[in-house]
Protein backbone atom coordinates (compact mmCIF):
# COMPACT_ATOMS: atom_id res chain seq x y z
CA UNK A 1 0.00 0.00 0.00
CA UNK A 2 1.81 3.09 -1.22
CA UNK A 3 -0.93 5.64 -0.55
CA UNK A 4 0.80 9.06 -0.57
CA UNK A 5 -0.25 11.18 2.40
CA UNK A 6 2.29 14.05 2.20
CA UNK A 7 4.58 15.66 -0.40
CA UNK A 8 7.50 18.07 -0.17
CA UNK A 9 9.44 19.42 -3.16
CA UNK A 10 13.11 20.42 -2.71
CA UNK A 11 16.04 21.24 -5.00
CA UNK A 12 17.21 17.62 -4.88
CA UNK A 13 13.93 15.83 -5.34
CA UNK A 14 10.44 15.17 -4.04
CA UNK A 15 9.78 13.60 -0.64
CA UNK A 16 6.68 11.43 -0.41
CA UNK A 17 5.15 10.45 2.91
CA UNK A 18 3.22 7.18 2.93
CA UNK A 19 1.80 4.63 5.35
CA UNK A 20 5.14 2.82 5.19
CA UNK A 21 7.64 5.61 5.70
CA UNK A 22 9.16 8.39 3.61
CA UNK A 23 10.56 8.03 0.09
CA UNK A 24 12.71 10.43 -1.92
CA UNK A 25 12.36 10.72 -5.68
CA UNK A 26 15.81 11.97 -6.69
CA UNK A 27 15.93 14.25 -9.71
CA UNK A 28 19.45 13.10 -10.67
CA UNK A 29 18.54 9.40 -10.86
CA UNK A 30 14.76 9.60 -11.38
CA UNK A 31 14.41 6.81 -8.80
CA UNK A 32 12.70 6.44 -5.45
CA UNK A 33 14.68 5.52 -2.34
CA UNK A 34 13.27 4.85 1.12
CA UNK A 35 14.71 6.82 4.01
CA UNK A 36 16.07 4.55 6.77
CA UNK A 37 13.36 5.32 9.32
CA UNK A 38 11.21 2.95 11.38
CA UNK A 39 7.99 4.70 10.45
CA UNK A 40 5.04 2.35 10.19
CA UNK A 41 2.13 4.79 10.47
CA UNK A 42 0.74 7.41 8.11
CA UNK A 43 3.04 10.39 7.52
CA UNK A 44 0.75 13.42 7.81
CA UNK A 45 3.17 16.22 6.82
CA UNK A 46 6.75 16.99 5.78
CA UNK A 47 8.82 20.12 6.35
CA UNK A 48 12.45 21.19 5.95
CA UNK A 49 14.31 23.57 8.28
CA UNK A 50 17.19 25.90 7.43
CA UNK A 51 19.78 23.38 8.68
CA UNK A 52 18.49 20.85 6.16
CA UNK A 53 16.71 18.64 8.71
CA UNK A 54 13.64 16.89 7.40
CA UNK A 55 10.70 16.97 9.83
CA UNK A 56 7.85 14.47 9.65
CA UNK A 57 4.59 14.29 11.60
CA UNK A 58 2.79 10.97 11.83
CA UNK A 59 -0.39 9.32 12.96
CA UNK A 60 0.59 7.26 16.03
CA UNK A 61 4.38 7.86 16.11
CA UNK A 62 4.65 11.56 16.93
CA UNK A 63 7.23 13.68 15.11
CA UNK A 64 10.47 12.54 13.48
CA UNK A 65 13.58 14.50 12.57
CA UNK A 66 15.99 13.22 9.93
CA UNK A 67 19.39 14.90 9.65
CA UNK A 68 21.43 14.93 6.48
CA UNK A 69 24.07 13.92 5.47
CA UNK A 70 24.76 11.60 8.43
CA UNK A 71 21.34 9.94 8.20
CA UNK A 72 20.67 10.47 11.89
CA UNK A 73 17.06 10.27 13.04
CA UNK A 74 15.25 11.12 16.24
CA UNK A 75 11.63 10.62 17.29
CA UNK A 76 9.67 13.01 19.53
CA UNK A 77 6.91 11.28 21.49
CA UNK A 78 3.50 12.86 22.01
CA UNK A 79 1.98 10.60 24.70
CA UNK A 80 -0.94 12.95 25.40
CA UNK A 81 -2.19 12.42 21.83
CA UNK A 82 -1.17 8.76 21.48
CA UNK A 83 1.35 9.92 18.91
CA UNK A 84 -1.18 11.57 16.61
CA UNK A 85 0.27 14.79 15.15
CA UNK A 86 -1.43 16.46 12.19
CA UNK A 87 1.35 18.78 11.05
CA UNK A 88 4.96 19.67 11.75
CA UNK A 89 5.77 23.09 10.40
CA UNK A 90 8.86 25.33 10.15
CA UNK A 91 8.19 29.08 10.13
CA UNK A 92 10.15 31.92 8.53
CA UNK A 93 12.38 32.25 11.62
CA UNK A 94 13.24 28.51 11.54
CA UNK A 95 11.04 27.78 14.56
CA UNK A 96 9.54 24.29 14.47
CA UNK A 97 5.89 23.79 15.45
CA UNK A 98 3.72 20.70 15.85
CA UNK A 99 -0.06 20.90 15.51
CA UNK A 100 -2.52 18.28 16.71
CA UNK A 101 -6.27 17.88 16.79
CA UNK A 102 -6.15 15.52 19.78
CA UNK A 103 -4.85 17.54 22.74
CA UNK A 104 -5.89 20.23 25.22
CA UNK A 105 -3.11 22.42 23.82
CA UNK A 106 -3.16 21.79 20.07
CA UNK A 107 -0.01 23.79 19.27
CA UNK A 108 3.49 22.78 20.41
CA UNK A 109 6.78 24.61 19.85
CA UNK A 110 10.23 23.00 19.72
CA UNK A 111 12.51 24.08 22.55
CA UNK A 112 15.84 23.75 20.74
CA UNK A 113 17.86 24.12 23.94
CA UNK A 114 16.24 21.03 25.49
CA UNK A 115 15.33 19.44 22.14
CA UNK A 116 11.71 18.79 23.04
CA UNK A 117 8.29 20.06 22.04
CA UNK A 118 6.43 22.15 24.59
CA UNK A 119 2.72 23.11 24.51
CA UNK A 120 1.86 26.72 23.72
CA UNK A 121 -1.27 28.24 25.24
CA UNK A 122 -3.13 30.84 23.21
CA UNK A 123 -5.83 33.15 24.53
CA UNK A 124 -9.26 32.09 23.32
CA UNK A 125 -12.47 31.27 25.11
CA UNK A 126 -13.26 28.16 23.03
CA UNK A 127 -11.23 25.04 22.12
CA UNK A 128 -9.13 25.56 19.01
CA UNK A 129 -8.09 22.04 18.04
CA UNK A 130 -6.27 22.28 14.73
CA UNK A 131 -4.83 20.35 11.82
CA UNK A 132 -2.69 23.07 10.23
CA UNK A 133 -0.68 26.22 10.82
CA UNK A 134 0.99 28.66 8.44
CA UNK A 135 3.04 31.86 8.40
CA UNK A 136 2.44 34.29 5.55
CA UNK A 137 5.21 36.36 3.97
CA UNK A 138 4.21 39.39 6.06
CA UNK A 139 5.16 37.41 9.21
CA UNK A 140 1.66 36.76 10.50
CA UNK A 141 0.85 33.29 11.87
CA UNK A 142 -2.44 31.57 11.01
CA UNK A 143 -4.18 28.58 12.56
CA UNK A 144 -6.66 26.41 10.68
CA UNK A 145 -8.96 25.01 13.34
CA UNK A 146 -11.40 22.14 13.39
CA UNK A 147 -14.47 23.97 14.70
CA UNK A 148 -13.51 27.65 15.10
CA UNK A 149 -12.69 28.60 11.51
CA UNK A 150 -9.55 30.48 10.53
CA UNK A 151 -7.65 32.15 13.38
CA UNK A 152 -4.97 34.83 13.33
CA UNK A 153 -2.32 34.40 16.05
CA UNK A 154 -1.33 37.77 17.53
CA UNK A 155 2.09 38.35 19.09
CA UNK A 156 0.54 38.52 22.58
CA UNK A 157 -0.93 35.03 22.15
CA UNK A 158 -4.45 36.23 21.46
CA UNK A 159 -6.40 34.36 18.77
CA UNK A 160 -8.63 36.39 16.47
CA UNK A 161 -11.28 34.63 14.43
CA UNK A 162 -10.93 35.76 10.82
CA UNK A 163 -13.35 33.29 9.22
CA UNK A 164 -16.17 31.64 11.12
CA UNK A 165 -16.80 27.87 10.94
CA UNK A 166 -20.03 28.40 8.98
CA UNK A 167 -17.75 29.62 6.13
CA UNK A 168 -14.71 27.38 6.69
CA UNK A 169 -15.41 24.32 8.83
CA UNK A 170 -12.88 21.57 9.58
CA UNK A 171 -9.83 23.22 7.98
CA UNK A 172 -7.29 20.68 6.71
CA UNK A 173 -4.66 22.80 4.95
CA UNK A 174 -3.53 26.40 4.34
CA UNK A 175 -1.50 27.82 1.46
CA UNK A 176 -0.42 31.38 0.59
CA UNK A 177 -0.62 32.38 -3.08
CA UNK A 178 1.64 34.85 -4.89
CA UNK A 179 -1.04 37.56 -4.62
CA UNK A 180 -1.00 37.16 -0.79
CA UNK A 181 -4.42 35.53 -0.66
CA UNK A 182 -4.77 32.39 1.45
CA UNK A 183 -6.19 29.17 0.05
CA UNK A 184 -8.11 27.20 2.66
CA UNK A 185 -8.83 23.52 2.15
CA UNK A 186 -11.72 22.45 4.36
CA UNK A 187 -14.83 20.26 4.47
CA UNK A 188 -16.69 23.04 2.62
CA UNK A 189 -14.27 22.87 -0.32
CA UNK A 190 -11.51 25.27 -1.38
CA UNK A 191 -11.84 28.87 -0.18
CA UNK A 192 -9.78 31.88 -1.28
CA UNK A 193 -9.41 34.43 1.54
CA UNK A 194 -7.94 37.93 1.25
CA UNK A 195 -6.55 38.86 4.70
CA UNK A 196 -6.41 42.56 3.76
CA UNK A 197 -10.14 43.09 3.28
CA UNK A 198 -11.26 39.81 4.87
CA UNK A 199 -13.10 38.71 1.75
Amino acid sequence: NQYISALLATDDGIYAGTEKGVFLLRFDTDRFERLPLDIHSTVSSLSLDKEGNLWMSTAEQGVWRYAFPHQESFRYDFPSTNGFVAQVYVDNANQVWAVTNWATNPVNRLNRLHDKFEPVSFKHEKPYNSLCMMQTLDGRQWLGTWEQGLMLIHNDGQLEQMLTPNIANHIHTLFERADNTILIGCDDGLISFNPTNRL
